[in-house]
């Protein structure tokens, strides 16, 4: 439940930003505003486009047995940027995976599993423990 209300609470600010946004455009469209407007970060390129230099390819972090840095910030896979998919947990960190196959918290070992997160009986296990 308490991962349920962490979501939304996400969400929901999302979403009123992108209805502004909407409505933003539409009123200027509907005014027929004849200035030209600024592009968006997604019509023009941008430094953001180029994955930040002090991230590591993924193939080199999430290895079976390794440690997950505590400073872990996402990782480079082919080439664009990966953010960190986490689950913050009940005990004060937060549970991290990657590529459905990959999970660990920060500072502690890195686990792979054989068949997808949701079919292992460890990371099962582990997000039992992450949410209790």
């Amino acid at each position: 439940m308490r991962s349920v209300r962490c979501v939304v609470a996400l969400v929901v600010p999302l979403l009123l930003v992108a209805a502004c946004g909407d409505q933003d455009g539409k009123a200027a469209d509907a005014a027929g505003d004849a200035t030209s407007q600024e592009p968006t970060a997604e019509e023009s390129p941008s430094a953001s486009e180029e994955p930040p230099a002090d991230l590591d390819e993924c193939g080199a972090v999430w290895q079976d047995g390794a440690t997950l840095a505590r400073d872990y910030a996402g990782c480079v896979d082919q080439g664009s940027a990966v953010d960190p998919d986490q689950q913050h947990c009940s005990f004060g960190k937060a549970l991290v995976r990657y590529d459905d196959r990959f999970y660990a918290v920060r500072g502690g070992t890195i686990h792979h599993t054989a068949t997808t997160l949701e079919k292992d009986r460890g990371y099962r296990s582990a997000m039992s423990s992450c949410t209790a």
